[in-house]
Parts: C-alpha cells; sequence; structure tokens
C-alpha cells in the first residue's frame, strides 16, 4: 500500500512539473545581440499646464518577445498592460508624443527628421550620462514653431548607437497671455540598455499607395482630387491566446497542458486496477 501511494505521488509531481514548464510566464532576460528583447526602460517625467500645480510621474516598457520580426512587431508591456506594436510605432505620451526608438543608422549633423508629425533639426552629438559612470553620445534635435501668439519649442535627445529616446523636452507658451504655459520633460530613470549591442534587424521601407479624396461644399458641385501618398504599414499578429490560470498560452500549448492531465489520470487508474486485482 505504502509503496503504491508513493508511485501515485510521483507521478502527480512529475506530471506538475512537466504543466509548470508550459504554463509558467518567464520573463525575457537581456541578450546583447537581440535589442530590444528583454530591455527595460523607466521615464521620470514632469508635467506642468498653466498655473496648475505640476505633477511628477514614472512611464514603465518592459519589452517582452517578437511577435514578427520582420516587420518589427514586438510585445511589450506599459505599466504592468500589455501590448503588441510595431517598434517604430511606439511613442510616449504627452503633447509632442516622441517616439521611443528611432533608426538613427543613416542619421547626420544638419539633418532634418521626422519625429511623431514634426520636423526635427539634427543639432549635434553631445555626451551623456544617466549615472556617473555611464557616459554615452545622444543625437540632439530641436523643433520650434510659432503660429500667432502661440509658441512651441522642443528638444529630444537620442543615444547615438541604440537608437533609444533618452531625454526629451516640450514648452509652450502664448505671448498675449502669460497664464497659458504648458511644460513636458521626461529623461530615462533607470534602464537596462546598455547591455545591448547595436540593433542589426532592417526598419520595413515604407509603402506607395494611392488615394482619393473627397470634398463637398453646400454651394458647389463635389470635386474629386486624386493625390499619391506614402503609408508605414504595420501588420498586427494574427496568432490567437488563450488565457489559462491567468497566463496567455498559446492553443498547442494549452493541448499539450491538458495531455498531461489526461495522461496522469490514465496512469492513476491503471495503477489502481492492478492493486484492485492483484
Amino acid at each position: 500500500m505504502l509503496r503504491k501511494h508513493r508511485f501515485m505521488v510521483l507521478t502527480c509531481m512529475f506530471g506538475l512539473f512537466l504543466l509548470s514548464t508550459n504554463t509558467v510566464l518567464v520573463n525575457a532576460q537581456a541578450q546583447s545581440d537581440d535589442f530590444p528583447i528583454g530591455m527595460y526602460i523607466e521615464y521620470i517625467v514632469y508635467n506642468e499646464i498653466s498655473s496648475s500645480p505640476g505633477s511628477t510621474y514614472s512611464i514603465r516598457y518592459d519589452f517582452m518577445r517578437w511577435i514578427d520580426q520582420e516587420d518589427l512587431i514586438v510585445e511589450y508591456e506599459k505599466d504592468s498592460v500589455e501590448y503588441s506594436e510595431s517598434l517604430t510605432e511606439i511613442c510616449l505620451d504627452g503633447p509632442i508624443r516622441p517616439s521611443l526608438w528611432m533608426d538613427i543608422s543613416a542619421w547626420q549633423v544638419g539633418d532634418d527628421i521626422e519625429i511623431s508629425g514634426r520636423l526635427y533639426a539634427l543639432i549635434s552629438i553631445s555626451s551623456y550620462s544617466i549615472t556617473p559612470s555611464d557616459y554615452f553620445e545622444i543625437f540632439r534635435l530641436e523643433y520650434s514653431n510659432s503660429v500667432s501668439s502661440i509658441h512651441q519649442f522642443s528638444s529630444l535627445h537620442y543615444h547615438r548607437q541604440l537608437g533609444i529616446l533618452v531625454t526629451y523636452y516640450y514648452h509652450a507658451y502664448d505671448s498675449e497671455d502669460s497664464s497659458l504655459v504648458e511644460h513636458y520633460d521626461g529623461s530615462i530613470l533607470t534602464s537596462n540598455f546598455t547591455q545591448y549591442n547595436p540593433p542589426t534587424f532592417t526598419v520595413p521601407e515604407p509603402t506607395q499607395s494611392t488615394t482619393t479624396t473627397t470634398s463637398t461644399t453646400p454651394s458647389t458641385s463635389t470635386s474629386t482630387s486624386t493625390t499619391t501618398s506614402t503609408t508605414q504599414t504595420t501588420r498586427s499578429s494574427t496568432t490567437s491566446t488563450i488565457t489559462l490560470l491567468g497566463i496567455p498560452q498559446s492553443p498547442l500549448t494549452v493541448i499539450m497542458e491538458i495531455g498531461i492531465f489526461i495522461e496522469v489520470f490514465i496512469i492513476i487508474k491503471i495503477v489502481r486496477s492492478r492493486d484492485k486485482y492483484a
């Protein structure tokens, strides 16, 4: 009897071990040549609008795995909420929504770089450090614009080798009403990005598409014009997932887990049957 129970316990433990290897979600580890998988970045942000008290908060990004590396679709967490998005489309919150990562492989001082709909001038390359011992080079970009009495200025700093947004700054004011002021800035608070080598993947080329626009006014007839525009296409992943025990699982993984349960149950039934007729 003792031998029988010992065998059943060992069988259950073996089944649970196999199950745990499929259901436990292990955080991606930083790999120097697999940028940005396993990388985390936490930004500290300060925001102030007009005369209201300013607020300080943090935003954290954790990059989990590739969904489609060819199109740079990556699974990541933003403040513990999961997303699947192109690496080129991930932007920080705020009025200017700067891109978290840019392809800086062809950047040169004096270039004009479009970021989130604004045309920035690449002013210079300078040194920067998050800690006293971590010095690295950054690209410094600036944007300024004035419409009527509203004046805007923003600057962005990107890591020269990795293309990661290191710091950002935005300031806008109304020269006719000094109470209308908006200030927004942030910088990396903590990250493990120094563990990575420069990315080796290729950024997908934008595709050409032709669109037709139609405008209608009450006093005139409908006019139609055809224009050619360049758009960045992003292909979303079609991989379905199933949630088991609160953890996202693929259908194949779920089938394997069910099979393990059935196998353990059958083994226990066989042992009981042999003991009954022994």
